[in-house]
């Protein structure tokens, strides 16, 4: 799920370098916004099943689903 800033995603990065590790983090605000959008049934990531299957991904839940630009 792409997530921007705005969405209350952070990125944390160790430094200025091309190839510097970081983490992903979100904020009260992402939180909120990824329960809604993973709750709301017109969402594509929208789960129908309550059981994931063992591995986390089903062919049947699966979506090619895009986020619209802004």
């Amino acid at each position: 799920m792409a997530m921007e800033p705005e969405d209350g995603r952070i990125s944390i990065i160790d430094n200025n370098e091309d190839d510097a590790p970081s983490v992903t983090a979100l904020t009260r605000d992402g939180i909120n916004y990824l329960k809604e959008t993973l709750s709301d049934p017109s969402s594509c990531y929208y789960k129908l099943s309550p059981r994931p299957s063992p591995d986390g991904y089903s062919a049947s839940n699966a979506s090619p689903c895009r986020r619209a630009p802004r």
